[in-house]
Parts: C-alpha cells; structure tokens; sequence
C-alpha cells in the first residue's frame, strides 16, 4: 500500500507493507544516511543540539521523519 498519510494509523491498523512517501510522524530519520529510529526509541541530549546520528562514522543531523516543504 502506498500512502500519504504521516500519522501512523496504516501500521496501527496491521498493514505489514506499507510505503509512506511524505514520512511519518512517528519515526526519526538522518539527514545524511536515511537511517529511521521509532521516536521513543532514539534519546536526544538537549545539551548538545541538534540531535546526531549514531550510526558509525555517520554524525548526520536526526529530524522527524515527516517530508518539509522544499525536501
């Protein structure tokens, strides 16, 4: 299933393959890498911001995982 929709509901409801093209709001992603974290799985020091990614040798800026306008 393709979607359009950010919240998160496609997943709740049980659809295992789902393509969400505007991100989800949900889920963090690396600017650089792509690498995705659930957000309660991903701890953000609010003393060293913006937040970075952990994946080895990487060091990309984390943001929500929804598409902005202009990306």
């Amino acid at each position: 299933m393709i979607t359009q929709n950010v919240d998160n509901l496609h997943r709740k409801a049980g659809q295992q393959s789902l393509t969400e093209i505007h991100g989800n709001t949900r889920w963090l992603r690396c600017v650089d890498c792509g690498m995705r974290w659930p957000v309660e799985e991903f701890t953000v020091d609010l003393e060293a911001l913006p937040p970075r990614c952990t994946q080895r040798g990487c060091d990309g800026v984390v943001k929500g995982d929804g598409v902005m306008f202009g990306e």
